[in-house]
């Protein structure tokens, strides 16, 4: 092993802006563990709430909650992006700061006025058709997380530092300790969380994965450059041979950027609700949508590094002609280890075992669970394919075009209305993960021609930097 990575090393080369395959591997797999052990960390809340009695009660509120909170949390979760694409110099980082600042106070303003007035209790009724402790446990479930855009702001914005330092070490170790907090709950402590009111204890367990996680970003960043961020982010971009002299960036050309990637970050948590839509018309809709749920959930976790795929392209010289199509066969290497992964999953006993022993499928439903794998094989892959697209589009800030493609995915989706009705309902799981790949597909490819034809029509918007 010491070997291969010597050899690795050896090929990367003097050259700052010459992508090698190491450098690649050593920027995304930080990243992209990051993001692997946040999705086992959701899992496992699951799990560790199950200790709490009438744990399905108040797993449903405050999933429903949850959801709520993230169909708003948009503008932050785009923060790390507007960090790694603006900022290129002592001016143009105060300007992100300040936007991003700006940002965080109006959000967390909107989530005080959401969880406290009956504005929340109004679209939890209407949109998920909450009624009675229902409704109510989903409310105070809000209020008890409603601080936590702060944190998630925290994590994102000093993510962005940390990419632009080429320091990524804290993404891994903040998310193990997140998922070690949730491991301690389940497996170690699960009585202390019987101290704790039934209805709070959801809240109380989300907001310590975020704030432990969030610390760990903000020291991380603060130790390493020893309170001196703007200086080492100064001299980190002067080594990469990105620090840049123009100052033209202004508050609009930010805020053009953002709300087309908020917009469509939010028409993303729509969607599964949208899919489950329609499957719920089929037959044996309760079984169905658990099984769809869980698979998802599965195939999410597999699929979970190609999140990281857009700030993989937007921090490496991706259209230099000396570096053309590495960073794409690197996305192919990635796309190919989650197929594997998936083809384990869907024809050997791992995939048995996963299902029964970790995401609680009854041995009734395994069967139909490992049907829905076996159509999802190249769902994980279609994740890549897209975000690698939505990275091109996303360097070039060309952000606008992001809100057709979720058009396109969701307008693919209806299919499954029509589809649903008429196939066996055993398949109806497995026509909704068919359908979700085939619109990440569809998606790509739409990135990809408008890319073509964009930077065809204004050659001077690819910069190699």
């Amino acid at each position: 092993m010491n070997e291969f990575i010597k050899k690795l090393k050896e090929t990367s080369g003097d050259d700052l802006n010459k992508i090698t395959f190491y450098k690649l591997l050593v920027f995304f797999i930080p990243l992209g563990t990051s993001t692997f052990l946040i999705s086992i960390s959701n899992m496992l809340l699951n799990r560790c709430l199950g200790y709490i009695p009438n744990s399905e009660f108040y797993i449903s509120s405050f999933s429903v909650a949850r959801t709520l909170m993230l169909l708003f949390m948009s503008p932050v979760s785009i923060i790390a992006l507007v960090v790694t694409t603006f900022t290129q110099n002592k001016n143009t980082f105060k300007k992100v700061t300040k936007f991003a600042l700006i940002t965080i106070t109006l959000l967390q303003i909107w989530f005080f006025v959401l969880s406290f007035t009956d504005i929340s209790r109004n679209i939890l009724s209407s949109m998920y058709n909450l009624d009675g402790r229902l409704l109510d446990n989903a409310v105070l479930s809000l209020k008890t997380i409603c601080i936590l855009p702060i944190f998630f702001f925290a994590r994102n914005f000093f993510l962005g530092i940390s990419i632009k330092l080429r320091n990524i070490k804290f993404a891994t170790i903040g998310s193990f300790l997140r998922v070690l907090l949730i491991l301690i709950f389940s497996f170690i402590m699960p009585s202390v969380l019987r101290a704790f009111r039934a209805e709070y204890v959801p809240g109380i367990l989300l907001f310590g994965m975020i704030f432990l996680e969030s610390l760990v970003y903000v020291l991380g960043v603060l130790i390493t450059t020893k309170g001196k961020v703007l200086l080492h982010l100064l001299n980190s971009m002067r080594t990469q041979n990105i620090l840049s002299i123009d100052d033209s960036l202004n508050y609009k050309k930010i805020l053009y950027f953002s709300l087309p990637l908020i917009l469509s970050y939010s028409m993303g948590q729509l969607l599964p609700s949208f899919s489950q839509s329609a499957l719920a018309l089929g037959e044996n809709k309760e079984i169905i949508l658990t099984v769809y749920s869980i698979s998802l959930s599965l195939l999410n976790i597999i699929g979970s590094f190609s999140f990281q795929i857009p700030q993989l392209v937007v921090n490496h010289d991706t259209f230099n002609p000396i570096n053309k199509n590495k960073v794409r066969n690197f996305c192919f290497f990635v796309a190919g280890t989650m197929t594997v992964f998936m083809l384990l999953l869907s024809f050997t006993v791992i995939g048995d075992f996963s299902l029964a022993n970790i995401m609680k499928v009854s041995q009734n439903n395994i069967s139909i669970a490992k049907l829905s794998l076996i159509f999802g094989i190249l769902y994980p892959a279609s994740t890549v394919f897209m975000a690698y697209k939505r990275g091109k589009l996303i360097k070039i800030q060309k952000t606008t075009l992001l809100v057709f493609e979720r058009v396109i995915g969701t307008l693919i989706s209806l299919v499954l209305f029509l589809i649903v009705p008429i196939v066996a309902w055993q398949y109806g799981s497995a026509a909704g993960i068919l359908t979700l790949t085939a619109a990440n597909f569809a998606t790509g490819l739409f990135t990809h021609i408008v890319f073509k034809i964009s930077t065809k029509r204004k050659p001077e918007i690819i910069t190699y930097s």
